[in-house]
């Protein structure tokens, strides 16, 4: 899911889930069927990541679609973003190509790029569920 935004939920002090928009197509099924295992990276410009390993499930109902719609469309920068400016999801949250992704990490990592320049790997962060 490289380049892809994910809306989560509040912050707290446990790891909390978060959510992805995407097309539902077969070969993207197919795939989490079988191995429901993502791992989803947001990076920045001076290259400092963050990367959550999760397990991942699909939402298809209305009403889960519907919620992470709006999680998205009321967002706040840089994850909010209008989805119905894909044209296959112009008719909203019903669209038929439209669905939600369920993430629930069980590892996350932060990698500044200062601390990765200096070798010191010893100071990277890493949660595990």
């Amino acid at each position: 899911m490289g380049g892809r935004r994910a809306a989560g939920d509040e912050p707290s002090d446990t790891i909390s889930s978060g959510y992805d928009s995407l097309l539902r197509i077969a070969q993207k099924a197919a795939h989490l069927a079988g191995n429901p295992s993502v791992s989803i990276t947001y990076w920045v410009p001076d290259h400092d990541t963050a990367t959550a390993d999760c397990r991942s499930s699909w939402i298809t109902d209305d009403d889960g679609r519907a919620e992470v719609w709006r999680r998205f469309a009321e967002g706040p920068e840089p994850v909010g973003y209008d989805p119905a400016i894909i044209p296959v999801w112009a008719d909203g949250p019903t669209s038929a190509r439209f669905a939600g992704l369920r993430l629930e990490p069980w590892r996350l990592r932060v990698q500044p790029a200062a601390v990765m320049l200096k070798g010191a790997a010893d100071l990277l962060l890493t949660w595990s569920a």
